[in-house]
């Protein structure tokens, strides 16, 4: 039962983490996401050797530090091919009758859709990772409460037994019987967790 209690612990606590401080804990993994990954595919390339491990750690750190510049271009490169869709759908509505202010108007758009998605992507990291992390609290949660009495016939023989009766009950027969009590809890967990994120998190990028 120790176990039992010490797994949910440790979900429902990545969960509390990921909803209230999402934003602050993004921009660090992303890096280290990024050095690792980095790191793997320059090992792989130049060898294993001590210089070829050097030079492996100097392309994955310049790529931990590049990340917040490359996250941001890429959103904005999204956000300008979303106004040059958005721009070209508008003008048949705007009265313009030159060939190249229609292109004007088509460029224009594209450029304050690209800095609106930069602008706001710190709110969209917040809402993604409150998301993210509501439900892993409320099914624990729920799972515990619902089960109270019965929760010893969840603990295996082994550890790795244990953790895939209470994954089984989380993420199947939880969602399928209770989907409604734990889909409500999570959104209001997730309209609390944002709101603790955009007043007390520090912009990510």
């Amino acid at each position: 039962m120790t176990f039992l209690f010490a797994y949910l612990a440790v979900i429902v606590a990545v969960g509390l983490l990921i909803c209230f401080k999402g934003r602050d804990l993004f921009r660090p993994a992303v890096a280290v996401v990024s050095f690792v990954a980095v790191y793997m595919i320059v090992s792989s390339a130049v060898g294993n050797d001590r210089n070829g491990m050097i030079t492996a750690a100097l392309a994955g750190l310049v790529a931990a530090l590049l990340t917040g510049f490359v996250l941001k271009l890429g959103v904005f490169i999204l956000g300008i091919l979303g106004g040059v869709v958005a721009g070209s759908a508008l003008q048949q509505f705007v009265p313009i009758d030159l060939e190249h202010s229609r292109i004007l108007f088509i460029a224009v758009c594209a450029i304050i859709f690209g800095l609106i998605a930069v602008k706001f992507l710190n709110v969209m990291i917040s809402a993604c990772t409150a998301l993210s992390g509501a439900p892993l609290v409320t099914a624990p949660c729920t799972f515990l409460l619902l089960n109270a009495k019965t929760l010893h016939t969840y603990v295996g023989h082994t550890y790795d037994e244990t953790i895939r009766h209470i994954n089984e009950e989380l993420f199947g027969s939880l969602q399928a019987n209770h989907g409604g009590i734990v889909l409500g809890a999570a959104a209001v967990l997730f309209l609390v967790g944002f709101i603790v994120q955009m007043k007390t998190n520090k912009k990510a990028f």
